[in-house]
């Protein structure tokens, strides 16, 4: 069984890696990179994606 410590810290690991991700998303698209895939991709949310961009996060339709 995994110690409660060892989960502790992969929790801390994967929230320290998250708002990294978070910033890195955040250069992207202020050097004009579009960011939409990050949000397909679970990098980023659709709530954080409107705190970057300023505009609602609209999910792709594909023409069958």
């Amino acid at each position: 069984m995994i110690n409660a410590d060892i989960m502790k810290r992969l929790q801390a690991l994967r929230e320290q890696r998250a708002k990294q991700a978070l910033i890195n998303v955040q250069h992207l698209y202020n050097l004009g990179f579009p960011i939409e895939n990050y949000v397909q991709l679970g990098t980023i949310t659709p709530e954080q994606y409107k705190q970057i961009t300023n505009k609602d996060y609209v999910v792709p339709t594909t023409v069958a």
